[in-house]
């Protein structure tokens, strides 16, 4: 008996234990918050002369101001971005350096975009485009802001297929 009393005392701490360690602030996490990626990209005819692989970046801008909203990377998943002719499904999220946080699609509400991709040499994002080292590889057509992530299939410039998606 003292030993089920003492294996019942035992679980019952341990699991008080593990169940407070798991806490979590939950103050800056919404679970029905959906983040805007790019799920789908490939470049076609680019090649960079400085180290034979491309630095890829994706740069969302303001029509209206010109000014970057977010922009996606190395950092942000497109680190393996890096040959030409190569269809790539990635995971790469807009990261907002105005919202310090990844881009949603309440962020752009009311404000009509367009995308740059870039072959990026300069400093990585959110840097701005730099035209004596980077190279534009296309800029898309203008449209909604709110309609960002219902895109599907844009082709630009050197940009074959660009998908964006969110979830």
């Amino acid at each position: 008996m003292k030993k089920q009393r003492f294996h019942f005392l035992f679980w019952l701490m341990l699991s008080t234990l593990f169940l407070s360690g798991c806490y979590i602030n939950v103050d800056n996490w919404d679970p029905d918050n959906e983040y805007i990626y790019i799920t789908e990209i490939l470049i076609e005819n680019e090649s960079d002369p400085y180290n034979g692989r491309m630095e890829i970046e994706v740069h969302l801008i303001d029509a209206n101001t010109e000014r970057l909203i977010a922009c996606s990377g190395h950092e942000d998943g497109l680190r393996h971005v890096d040959r030409s002719d190569v269809f790539y499904e990635t995971n790469a999220r807009l990261y907002s350096h105005r919202y310090n946080d990844y881009l949603t699609p309440e962020d752009l509400e009311g404000r009509d975009v367009y995308l740059m991709v870039i072959e990026k040499d300069s400093e990585p994002c959110p840097a701005p485009f730099d035209p004596l080292l980077d190279d534009i590889l296309g800029i898309s057509r203008i449209f909604p802001g709110e309609n960002l992530y219902r895109e599907r299939d844009m082709r630009f410039g050197q940009v074959a297929h660009l998908r964006i998606g969110a979830h």
